[in-house]
């Protein structure tokens, strides 16, 4: 029958006889089983062989060869397909997040798969907010034409070091037409008011790498204005004498840039009314001299006003409020009364040196509408598409509530070719009223200005930036606002050098009629830098 043998310290064969060995251990048999007790130092075992305590071990031999590797085994089932990771990006308002707006980034799997990122499929929120300089922070302003008289201004221009800025009204009188010489780093003054010794309306200015050209419609045969123009130096002296450029009517304006070559002045010949209107154009040299006849841009019938100009390197885009299609049109006791509701465009080719450039194509539809548009449209170029800023009447004058219409301020982009991209911008629509927009490319976005419940006591200047396709970048800059003292920022226009935006910023107390800027009383230029 088999037994078993429970070790306490040593293994050993079954049959032995048992004898000290240093201090023995005991042997015996208890309840059918062997057992050994004792120290553990080693048993004799009859045949004389000796049985070492376990702890005595010889050294450990050398580790053998690597056996050959076995084949690969066969592939297993492919797992499931993992879930994307997405990504969606959402601006955000001015709030307890960003102070100044910005973005919202949020991050998490598409559970779902659906290829969007749903509410519950969020794991991470992450801010990326606007400064407080390009946020909501009041520009500090100075002086450009501050004086005991009425001064207004709308165009400046650019030297490399010192703008330009053209003014109406000085000391003297409310339509002289004066300029003043800004440094474009600091901007303080630079020498004293420039009085050009003529007076009309306000003026619009453009560089030619040596020489400014300064116009404005002229007094001479007041009310018919002529639109006239003087050289003016980049140390602020009169270049020869003034010059006429072409015939306006009575209310008509002037816009002017340089191609490189030579100047292009635009103007509308708008009088009495506005359904009689027609753009021209004249090319002038960098010497004052007119280059050929006036090119007639649109003389289609009904009217054609506030002409914007802007130049893409080949050719110059002119674009104006359209009234040819008569489809912003009411009728009441007095008749039937339209307004320009579309707005068009057409091409004219660059100059060269000494020759005067021509239109190219035809007038082209820009964006139809049935609601009136007015006041100057604003125009820029970022090097692939024109930017086109509409200020749009919200209704007909005959509906319009008793405080007066309301206006709002939309974008739509146009190609080199002279085709509308993408849909009508919305840039401001809010509640209040928008009006005197502007913009500027400074290379990388677009900034546009308007001014907001101009009129009212709380009338501000607001600004926004876009990007390349029209999206807006963060949320609406507040600029200027109105004074303690009443005086309102009724129109402010951005210019850029290069680093940081120069704005000129016109301010007045409102009389009577808040609306007619030429009651407003403490009136002046002044001047802000904006960093983009």
């Amino acid at each position: 029958m088999l037994r078993n043998i429970i070790i306490e310290v040593v293994c050993f064969s079954a049959l032995f006889a048992a004898s000290a060995f240093a201090n023995p251990d005991s042997v015996r048999v208890y309840n059918g089983d062997l057992r050994i007790s004792g120290a553990g130092n080693g048993l004799v075992f009859p045949d004389g062989s000796i049985q070492y305590k376990a702890e005595i071990q010889g050294p450990v031999g050398p580790q053998g060869l690597k056996g050959d590797t076995g084949t690969t085994g066969s592939q297993g089932p492919a797992g499931t397909n993992g879930f994307n990771s997405l990504i969606l990006l959402v601006d955000e308002v001015s709030g307890a997040n960003c102070t100044n707006g910005g973005v919202k980034i949020q991050t998490g799997l598409d559970l779902n798969r659906d290829g969007a990122l749903g509410a519950g499929e969020v794991t991470q929120t992450k801010y990326i907010c606007n400064g407080s300089a390009a946020g909501s922070a009041t520009a500090a302003e100075f002086p450009i034409a501050a004086t005991s008289g009425r001064e207004m201004s709308r165009g400046a221009a650019f030297d490399g070091t010192n703008y330009l800025v053209g003014i109406q009204g000085d000391q003297n009188a409310s339509n002289s037409i004066t300029a003043q010489l800004v440094s474009g780093s600091t901007g303080s003054l630079v020498g004293s008011p420039i009085s050009i010794g003529r007076t009309g309306g306000m003026s619009s200015v453009a560089f030619d790498g040596t020489n400014y050209l300064m116009i404005w419609p002229d007094d001479a045969l007041y009310p018919n204005d002529i639109l006239y123009g003087q050289r003016i130096s980049k140390t602020g002296q009169l270049v020869g004498s003034a010059f006429i450029i072409g015939q306006l009517g009575t209310k008509g304006r002037g816009r002017i840039i340089f191609d490189g070559a030579n100047y292009f002045a635009v103007w509308d010949t708008r009088g009495s009314s506005s359904d009689a209107s027609d753009i021209y154009g004249q090319f002038i040299s960098p010497s004052g001299s007119l280059l050929g006849a006036a090119i007639s841009v649109s003389t289609a019938p009904h009217g054609q006003r506030e002409p914007a100009v802007a130049f893409d390197g080949t050719n110059i885009l002119v674009v104006w409020g359209d009234g040819r299609n008569q489809s912003a049109c009411y009728t009441d006791t007095q008749g039937t009364h339209c307004f320009e509701s579309d707005v068009y465009g057409q091409f004219v080719t660059k100059s060269a040196p000494s020759t005067a450039g021509s239109l190219t194509g035809n007038n082209f539809l820009i964006n139809a509408s049935s609601l009136p548009r007015d006041n100057p449209l604003a125009l820029a170029f970022d090097g692939t598409n024109y930017f086109v800023v509409i200020e749009e009447e919200t209704t007909l004058p005959n509906a319009c509530q008793a405080s007066g219409c309301k206006w709002d301020i939309y974008g739509q982009l146009v190609t080199k070719s002279g085709i509308p991209t993408g849909s009508i911008i919305t840039i401001s629509n809010t509640s209040p009223d928008h009006k005197f927009q502007n913009v500027i490319w400074n290379g990388t976005k677009y900034l546009v200005t308007w001014t907001e419940n101009w009129g009212t006591p709380t009338t501000g200047v607001k600004g926004g930036y876009f990007d390349t396709s029209g999206a807006p970048i963060g949320s609406a800059l507040n600029l200027f606002s109105t004074e303690n003292n009443g005086r309102q920022p009724w129109f402010a226009i951005p210019h850029v050098n290069g680093t940081k935006y120069f704005m000129i910023v016109n301010r007045g107390v409102p009389g009577t009629d808040p609306f007619n800027v030429n009651a407003y009383t403490s009136q002046d230029v002044l001047g802000a830098f904006i960093t983009p």
